[in-house]
């Protein structure tokens, strides 16, 4: 794989495995000594975490997450306040740049949608979820509309999975 336009601290998507090699490294969390990596540690320094007082920094974990641009100046993350930094103590790192990151979230409807429920009498009912037997929004026969059961784990979009690398060396 040729790499020379690559800058240290380059992350990419790969769609297979690369072969074990101290150019690119898998991103997945690890410590490295610093003396080991000076490119990639002056690059990233302790964004990522590590351990400052023995001169071992983390490279990103990205297994199982979803990448987000950063948004610098941009008002473009309503949640930025609940946005935490990664960084070893002591190293100052904003939560608006790379390496900060953020638990899951599920917006909630901002407005009234109706579902369909064949099995009812009256199969268009107000709803958010699966719910209990009359329990079925304002429209059914008792007004409340708690969702009981139903939903994903997690909110997420399609995806494919891929294997996140970094490159260490010029």
């Amino acid at each position: 794989m040729a790499t020379d336009f690559y800058p240290v601290g380059a992350v990419i998507a790969y769609g297979s495995d690369l072969e074990v090699n101290d150019n690119w490294l898998f991103c997945d969390g690890r410590e490295l000594n610093c003396g080991d990596y000076p490119e990639l540690f002056s690059a990233v320094e302790y964004i990522y975490g590590g351990d400052v007082s023995n001169k071992r920094f983390k490279l990103p974990d990205y297994r199982g997450r979803f990448l987000r641009g950063a948004v610098h100046t941009a008002n473009t993350d309503p949640d930025a306040a609940s946005r935490t930094s990664l960084a070893s103590a002591g190293f100052t790192a904003d939560i608006k740049n790379p390496g900060s990151t953020q638990d899951y979230a599920t917006k909630l409807p901002n407005k009234h949608f109706t579902a369909k429920f064949s099995h009812l009498p009256n199969a268009n009912k107000d709803s958010h979820g699966e719910t209990a037997p009359n329990n079925t929004g304002p429209s059914g026969s008792n007004n409340k509309a708690t969702c009981t059961s139903g939903g994903d784990k997690e909110s997420r979009p399609k995806n494919v999975y891929v294997n996140y690398y970094i490159k260490t060396r010029g």
